[in-house]
């Protein structure tokens, strides 16, 4: 089954095949100062004088009895990682709480609500720099929370700060704004961006700093497997994708030609030495173009592109098999989704061998819900 790129928020890899080559530059990395670093300070823990969580017991059906166990599971899950919000305050999203928590570490978002919810639209009515994000160790020993008031994207309802990333060496948290709802409908662009901004928390010392500064803008984004690198488009660059070292700052570019419109839909190798993207021609959106997918090798610099131009409009895009997030199919078969809404190919499953650049269909669906897309080979 093929899901949103937007609930699938994290933990990526990808790849592909042609020829073709990209010059890159080392430069200056994007500075963190364009956004003003959140402040962050040691704390102790919030008590709760009144939490709309856990002030009142909600009603089920008689019938409605694994509801009720989801219910107090996942009250005694936050209870357990000392999730609790000060009177005033509601907690964001509790059913994302442990999704986006660390066996290690917990992180919530805890917002001021009016006395009259139907003000909370109201320009002025709450003060929403009031809102405060926590990350706490699992065993209490250290709390850190971060003020909300610098963070422009924050002075709405219904906003925090998710998860995208715990590093494997348990120093750093990688968080992105999330603001909702997000919006109905289909939009192959979407498949193109990850957030508006990336920030880094050190959890040792609570210092956060602004990876990606917001702009107001999406960007698309994909941190390597090992953490090292970080794979970025910025919104007015439609063209060009940036390599940063995380650690140094410095970064080098890549210029896929000026027949492109757009690039993105990241995806690393495993062990983080190669980069996919997809990059979509002028006119893309009304389908009167195709996309190409891109293999970068970040330590030759050479680039190579794949199914050049292809109406069916493939990008790296991964798959959950009822357990698991997964970007690979085997190691050498990287997940891709048509973007042709609608199409045969739309509903179907996918596969790029990242050798060869032949295209594997994996599933159908029953019956067929659409021809496939003219012009496919």
């Amino acid at each position: 089954m093929i899901y949103p790129r937007a609930l699938i928020t994290s933990w990526l890899a990808f790849a592909l095949m042609a020829a073709c080559s990209g010059s890159m530059n080392v430069v200056p990395s994007i500075s963190p100062s364009k956004e003003p670093s959140p402040t962050t300070r040691a704390t102790q823990a919030v008590v709760a004088t009144s939490d709309p969580l856990h002030a009142s017991t909600p009603t089920f059906a008689p019938g409605d009895a694994a509801v009720w166990a989801e219910f107090r599971s996942r009250q005694a899950t936050l209870e357990a990682r000392h999730v609790e919000c000060p009177g005033g305050y509601r907690l964001e999203l509790p059913t994302l709480v442990d999704e986006m928590s660390s066996a290690a570490w917990t992180i919530f978002t805890c917002s001021p609500e009016p006395q009259d919810s139907s003000t909370r639209w109201t320009p002025g009515a709450v003060d929403y720099g009031l809102r405060f994000t926590e990350i706490i160790r699992t065993d209490g020993s250290t709390n850190w929370k971060i003020m909300h008031s610098q963070f422009a994207w924050s002075n709405r309802p219904d906003a925090m700060l998710s998860t995208y990333r715990w590093s494997q060496d348990g120093q750093y948290l990688y968080a992105k704004p999330a603001v909702y709802p997000s919006g109905d409908g289909y939009l192959p662009r979407d498949l193109f961006t990850d957030g508006s901004a990336l920030y880094q928390v050190d959890l040792k010392s609570g210092h956060l700093a602004a990876v990606l500064p917001y702009t107001g803008r999406l960007y698309g984004y994909s941190l390597s497997p090992n953490d090292g690198l970080l794979a970025y488009s910025v919104p007015d660059e439609h063209r060009v994708v940036h390599i940063m070292d995380v650690a140094s700052g410095l970064e080098m570019s890549v210029h896929v030609g000026e027949e492109y419109d757009i690039v993105g839909a990241f995806a690393w190798t495993e062990d983080s030495t190669n980069i996919f993207f997809a990059a979509g021609l002028q006119g893309w959106e009304d389908y009167e173009s195709g996309t190409s997918i891109f293999r970068l090798n970040v330590k030759t610099k050479h680039l190579q592109t794949f199914r050049v131009n292809d109406p069916r409009m493939f990008v790296p895009y991964p798959t959950w098999d009822g357990r698991a997030i997964r970007v690979w199919a085997s190691p050498n078969l990287l997940f891709v989704r048509s973007l042709v809404e609608g199409s045969k190919e739309y509903y179907e499953e996918w596969a790029m061998n990242i050798e060869t650049g032949a295209m594997y269909q994996l599933s159908t669906p029953e019956p067929p819900y659409a021809t496939p897309t003219p012009n496919a080979q």
